[in-house]
């Protein structure tokens, strides 16, 4: 998942992808998580897929990459929702792992 928490409508969902193989290290440029076992989920742009930040300009938001390690697959599809994600994924993370970037223009 990809999110800004200095959005103003608080959490932003960016990117969501779920149920990628356990044995995936690496996500190469570009990749369609699909092609990895994968299911891409519908992001706060109400479209499926990345949609890359914009903050307003002069500010500057900081955007969490999380990679979760779950103990079983979540039963979703392609229009989950970050809250569907979130509710699936309950009761099932075993770690949890955040890289943050900044952006402004």
């Amino acid at each position: 998942m990809m999110d800004d928490p200095d959005a103003a409508s608080s959490a932003f969902t960016h990117w969501i992808a779920a149920n990628v193989r356990p044995a995936t290290a690496t996500l190469p440029e570009a990749v369609d998580p699909t092609e990895l076992g994968g299911v891409v989920g519908i992001n706060s742009f109400n479209r499926s897929g990345y949609s890359g930040p914009c903050p307003p300009k002069r500010e500057l938001h900081h955007y969490f990459f999380r990679v979760f390690a779950l103990d079983a697959v979540i039963p979703i599809g392609a229009d989950a929702t970050r809250e569907t994600v979130d509710s699936a994924m309950s009761g099932h993370v075993l770690a949890e792992g955040v890289l943050v970037g900044t952006f402004s223009h």
